[in-house]
């Protein structure tokens, strides 16, 4: 069950940061700052934001993601230690 988690979390990890890698960097042909914010511009998602606001937002973002997988974490170690007790 562990390593089913792990592997999950690594698999969804590694496509976050692949797409942000593309969007942020250009890697693997992506975009990159200027064609990203060229293409929300176009659909009006959001008006262009500088680098530094979208890094910190991503910063932002990881430790929001951070925190709520450390609280899942200790549920499930929680709910664990209950059915060792039952």
């Amino acid at each position: 069950m562990r390593i089913s988690r792990l592997a999950t979390r690594l698999l969804i990890g590694g496509l976050f940061v692949g797409h942000g890698a593309q969007k942020l960097a250009g890697a693997f042909d992506g975009p990159g700052i200027e064609g990203t914010e060229k293409m929300t511009d176009a659909h009006l998602v959001y008006e262009g934001r500088d680098l530094r606001k979208q890094v910190t937002d991503a910063i932002a973002s990881a430790a929001a993601q951070a925190r709520l997988m450390r609280r899942v974490k200790e549920d499930a170690e929680r709910q664990d230690a209950l059915k060792k007790l039952e």
